[in-house]
């Protein structure tokens, strides 16, 4: 019972602030020695050793292994798309942007998301607020979130970033660039390593966290 009450907590810690941040947040309760307010009463530090392992057991895979594991688009597009992965992302193109232009230069040493959306896409609305937190929480980590409108009826894009307060840049881009970066139907997420390389493509939304979390890993922030 413990064990499984242990799992469940793991799980929320993780699901809250990622794996990384959340093995950083169990280590700093062994250390402060106030282990009982995250263990439901539970005062062994043995049991908190048990919930960072369980973090941390799901921390292990590969940005490579999460990211091919996550795909979810065509079928028949899976090994075209897979072969952009570990290659340099194509430009990013964008036009009549909302909030800050994001520039090259500006990508330059940072882990980017880019969120390729429409708006006339239910999907992409909902998804918004799960991505102001993402740019939120990963910020101060060197993660940029980018927004790229395509698909047909750009011209909503104001009115709708207004609509679902969205807090990250976004542009108008092309059909073209669109499809450079393997986009098939909206939303679609490309992350881009510090490095300027493709290293996830047409991921579930679910998978963003964990992929970034594992590269932050695999790439952490200058200190």
């Amino acid at each position: 019972m413990r064990v499984k009450k242990l799992l469940v907590h793991s799980s929320v810690l993780r699901t809250v602030h990622g794996p990384s941040a959340a093995c950083d947040i169990v280590r700093g309760i062994i250390r402060d020695g106030s282990p009982r307010a995250y263990t439901g009463g539970m005062k062994s530090f043995v049991w908190m050793a048990v919930m960072l392992a369980a973090i941390g057991a799901r921390a292990g895979e590969s940005v490579d292994e999460l990211a091919r594991k996550a795909y979810w688009g065509n079928a028949e597009d899976r090994e075209q798309l897979f072969k952009m992965l570990g290659k340099p992302a194509p430009a990013l193109l964008m036009t009549q942007w909302r909030g800050k232009e994001v520039k090259p230069e500006d990508m330059k040493g940072k882990i980017v998301l880019v969120d390729f959306w429409a708006t006339w896409c239910p999907p992409c609305k909902r998804a918004v607020p799960h991505h102001n937190e993402i740019a939120r929480n990963y910020a101060d980590r060197g993660v940029l979130v980018v927004g790229a409108c395509g698909g047909g009826q750009e011209d909503r894009m104001e009115a709708f970033a207004d609509e679902t307060k969205m807090a990250y840049p976004t542009g108008k881009v092309s059909a073209e660039t669109a499809t450079a970066w393997g986009m098939q139907s909206p939303p679609h997420y490309v992350i881009v390593d510090r490095k300027g390389n493709v290293r996830a493509v047409s991921i579930r939304p679910e998978a963003i966290e964990p992929i970034l979390d594992a590269l932050l890993a695999e790439q952490p922030p200058a200190k």
